[in-house]
């Protein structure tokens, strides 16, 4: 609770300190649950546990302050690596909890997504990301309820459902957008979207798809959502329409000249042409194939060495540096006296 005589600008600058703190935790530790589930070693079960526990209760803590915060400070506008670290954790946590952390019911909103693919479709005036096949994906969809059902039960256990930790209903399509718009943040920071990180995004939207279909979707809007990325023209109009996400991520298809653009669409389309419904083979079958071709293991494994790098990469919190009795710019004495003032006493040495 902030004191009687703590000013507006303090308490937010306590506030900020806090949500840096929670935030890195929160993902440190869910990564951290993650690489102790992926090794398995018999030694690392009350590891797990513990990781677990902390993961559970993070998630927690990030999405009662985060309410708090907002409701606090409703207009302020967070600095840009207090959001960066917002969106990591966002995404890590949509990726494998399936939870949105800042949903008020932590579930994310599939209807902004619906909104958003709709959106550039008709910007790109194409009816969806396989103009022609809307009536062949129809007939060819949902799969059969007992592989769809096996999919389901493979999904649940390689996620590591279990009745002792926090789990939501999101999909591979919710925490896709998150990643694309958190990779633009971090790679624009001081270079462009390379080819490394397209190729990385576009087999994101290939495990989407896949995972979508494999466990029940029907129709091309699953598909249409996840390849509903790219440049687009931005007229007057579309602008009074157009979030600042997206704005900002048409922006960088339009970085290098263009370069990234065509680049990128080019990967797309190879991506789309595997997806495409064939005459000579049922798409349960080929989709099931090429999850077997492309496993999502692999694509994992890649994904989190790039967000334990981006994790690393971003300074450590103040909260957690005193953890370690140290803090950046201050000395032993300083920090004894920040510590004191904060109402901690005898805890330095």
């Amino acid at each position: 609770m902030p004191s009687a005589m703590e000013s507006p600008s303090e308490r937010l600058e306590v506030d900020e300190i806090i949500l840096d703190y929670l935030l890195w935790f929160c993902t440190t530790s869910l990564l951290n649950e993650r690489r102790l589930q992926l090794s398995s070693p018999p030694s690392a079960k009350l590891e797990l546990a513990e990781a677990k526990r902390n993961s559970n209760i993070s998630m927690n803590l990030v999405h009662s302050f985060f309410q708090t915060f907002t409701r606090l400070h409703p207009h302020h506008q967070i600095p840009f690596s207090l959001g960066l670290r917002l969106r990591t954790c966002r995404f890590i946590v949509l990726f494998l909890r399936r939870i949105d952390i800042l949903s008020k019911n932590f579930e994310p909103d599939s209807n902004l997504r619906r909104q958003r693919t709709f959106s550039w479709l008709n910007r790109r005036g194409i009816p969806s990301v396989l103009p022609g096949q809307e009536s062949t994906f129809l007939a060819s969809t949902p799969f059969s309820s007992d592989v769809t059902q096996k999919n389901l039960e493979h999904l649940y256990d390689s996620l590591g459902h279990s009745p002792d930790a926090m789990f939501g209903s999101g999909t591979l399509r919710d925490a896709l957008w998150e990643f694309i718009l958190l990779a633009t943040q971090y790679t624009g920071q001081e270079k462009a979207i390379g080819e490394a990180f397209i190729e990385l995004f576009v087999g994101f939207m290939a495990q989407a798809a896949l995972e979508a279909y494999r466990t029940g979707a029907t129709g091309i809007d699953a598909l249409n959502e996840c390849f509903s990325f790219g440049l687009v023209e931005i007229t007057g109009d579309i602008m009074a329409s157009i979030s600042d996400d997206e704005l900002c991520l048409n922006e960088t298809w339009a970085g290098e000249d263009g370069e990234i653009a065509n680049l990128f669409e080019e990967e797309k389309m190879k991506c789309l042409k595997h997806l495409r419904v064939t005459p000579d083979v049922p798409l349960q079958d080929h989709y099931e194939h090429l999850a077997s071709q492309v496993k999502f293991e692999d694509f994992e494994k890649e994904l989190l060495g790039f967000m334990e790098k981006l994790n690393e990469a971003e300074p450590i919190p103040k909260l957690a540096q005193l953890e370690q009795g140290k803090l950046d710019g201050y000395d032993d004495e300083e920090i004894k006296e920040v510590l004191q003032y904060a109402g901690i006493r005898d805890v330095w040495p």
